[in-house]
């Protein structure tokens, strides 16, 4: 990442994909959305305090209803990749986001849920 720019290295991972990754890929970034999420939240409910399982409800809602405001109100112009490097080669299944980048949705839920570890 020191020698390439952003630009490149799109065009570097587009270019080495295989069925392989791109199943890996799809199957993967669920866990940032609320597969993962859900499969925490059931496992502190079940294994952990009760409270912990709220307190995770709550900072997840409120993180993702931050995220989603940013992104629709105070950011609403910003794209996504897709939208800048159109000749990116597809991957079936895949449905190719032009709007709303900012903030990540995968990077809040990570900063959220492991931040709330963190502090648990």
């Amino acid at each position: 990442m020191l020698t390439f720019t952003k630009g490149e290295l799109v065009y570097f991972f587009n270019n080495h994909q295989s069925d392989v990754l791109n199943i890996l890929f799809k199957n993967i970034t669920h866990l940032g959305e609320w597969i993962g999420g859900s499969i925490l939240f059931f496992i502190l409910l079940f294994f952990f305090k009760y409270k912990y399982s709220i307190l995770f409800l709550i900072c997840i809602l409120v993180s993702s209803l931050s995220s989603q405001f940013l992104k629709r109100v105070v950011y609403p112009n910003e794209q996504r990749p897709s939208a800048l490097y159109e000749d990116l080669n597809e991957i079936e299944d895949v449905k190719k986001n032009k709007q709303f980048s900012f903030p990540s949705g995968h990077t809040t839920a990570a900063f959220t849920i492991f931040s709330f570890l963190a502090f648990a």
